[in-house]
């Protein structure tokens, strides 16, 4: 449960008990308020945090609730921008709000994941700059918001997304749910939907285009989001890290690797399909797949002062850094007679000097020989000049501590299309060379989280003083 009081600052509460259980859920109801006596104040350790309030509330048998008729504001919010959210300034541990343009909305579809399968839906938000987030969803959430969006609805259609989780790992998207704690309201009563409605009177160009919503839904990301990220590093630190994770770093191309082809048979979405019962399948469309046509997988040698690495430039990706696409390129070698070999416009991109957003996976970390996936680019050069590395840190960028980010304003950017790395299980090794001491640092690095906790002398916070009995105490009236 979420409570609010009258100066609207927020807490969770909750209980274990099973009797307390079904009271709570047959006769508690939001909107209404109440007057709790008796009951724990306990450190709030989870791992997703509803508000940034360091303590929760654990009713009991002898908590005592009572409906009250004093007025406390129903909704209170915590608001991140969309600004802030794209460009990975937000670091917020606990669960954010976020309101923005409904920019486009897809379809439900099918999951796989370990034991089953769930529903999943993604959709785009953007600001009155269309500076855009992606927010994909999962399980019973994704088909309460299918639901609700309807067909009724005529766009501009504001957006309101509420205790939506940052996604640390971005392999689906800047937001996603937490379980079903997730909720979605379209056009909400609110005064910030009234200011997002006022403020594209003076900005034409955003009112036409928000003023459709497509349903093509593609992540999309700032070019000064690379600049922005939290983990900017060299080749040589790139082989510390000892959990999934994502780097940006700045490299020069360096060759053409030959020995791992160029392209494979895809479907029209990039996806590559597999063989189901003797059909061609896709599992990211789920229909069987009637005609394959090639796409880009093209490995690179790339450098930096500090290394070398092997990479790989996915479809969507190797289109626009090469400019061109796969299915042309396999054409031309087929009418020189040479249908597998390489054509000379995969190597107009040697010499240039990138910055990359590479996927380091469970595979790459067992494998430090094995390729990584780019999931974002930028070979603009007033970007590059910009490019700063961030302070080295030995844990992933998940883990890195940051202070909640506060409401900034939103500013316009140019924006690169921004995919995830197809899942390929059978990446190559290629070569990374990087300095000799470097397997020692990655043994010297692999203690534990908590062992890093207790070093940082973290643990003491984490058991609250009491006295020898329960804590009981009585606080203003709550609104659940």
């Amino acid at each position: 449960m979420l409570l609010v009081d009258e100066q609207e600052s927020r807490i969770e509460a909750f209980t274990t008990q099973k009797s307390l259980i079904r009271r709570i859920i047959e006769e508690l109801r939001e909107g209404v308020v109440y007057h709790f006596e008796n009951f724990e104040v306990l450190l709030n350790k989870d791992e997703y945090k509803v508000t940034d309030c360091k303590y929760k509330l654990s009713f009991h048998c002898s908590t005592s609730i009572e409906e009250s008729d004093l007025s406390i504001p129903f909704d209170a919010f915590n608001f991140v921008t969309i600004k802030d959210v794209a460009e990975f300034n937000a670091n917020n541990e606990d669960l954010i709000d976020v309101i923005g343009f409904l920019q486009s909305f897809g379809d439900l579809k099918d999951h796989k994941k370990e034991g089953g399968s769930t529903r999943k839906l993604s959709f785009t938000i953007a600001d009155e700059n269309e500076r855009s987030v992606n927010v994909v969803v999962f399980g019973q959430c994704a088909n309460e918001i299918f639901r609700a969006k309807g067909e009724d609805l005529q766009p501009p259609i504001v957006v309101l997304l509420r205790f939506a989780r940052i996604n640390r790992g971005k392999g689906f998207g800047h937001l996603t749910n937490q379980f079903e704690g997730t909720k979605v309201v379209f056009n909400p009563d609110l005064p910030e939907t009234k200011k997002l409605l006022d403020s594209l009177e003076d900005n034409p160009v955003a009112s036409q285009s928000l003023s459709q919503v497509s349903s093509c839904v593609i992540a999309t990301a700032t070019n000064e989001s690379l600049l922005s990220f939290p983990c900017r590093i060299n080749v040589a630190q790139i082989m510390n890290f000892t959990e999934p994770c994502e780097v940006v770093t700045k490299l020069v191309i360096e060759k053409l690797e030959t020995a791992y082809g160029w392209n494979y048979d895809g479907c029209p979405c990039d996806k590559k399909p597999f063989y189901v019962n003797g059909k061609l399948k896709c599992s990211a469309c789920n229909t069987e797949v009637k005609m394959t046509e090639p796409k880009f997988k093209v490995h690179y040698k790339a450098r930096d002062s500090t290394g070398k690495c092997s990479i790989i430039f996915f479809n969507r990706l190797a289109s626009q850094l090469l400019n061109c696409v796969a299915t042309d390129l396999k054409d031309q070698m087929i009418k020189m007679g040479k249908p597998m070999g390489f054509p000379k416009e995969l190597s107009d991109c040697i010499g240039k000097e990138v910055l990359v957003k590479l996927k380091i996976k469970d595979f790459n970390i067992g494998h430090p020989n094995s390729s990584m996936g780019v999931s974002q680019f930028s070979d603009d050069m007033h970007i590059i000049e910009k490019f700063t590395y961030s302070e080295y840190q030995e844990n992933p960028p998940t883990l890195t501590e940051a202070s909640p980010v506060e409401s900034s304003a939103s500013k316009s950017s140019p924006k690169i299309v921004l995919v995830e790395a197809e899942e390929d299980d059978d990446l190559t090794d290629s070569q990374i060379v990087t300095p000799e001491d470097t397997n020692a640092k990655r043994r010297k690095l692999s203690k534990t989280i908590s062992q890093a906790v207790d070093d940082g002398g973290l643990s003491e916070m984490l058991t609250p003083t009491f006295s020898s009995t329960k804590l009981l105490k009585t606080i203003k009236e709550e609104v659940c």
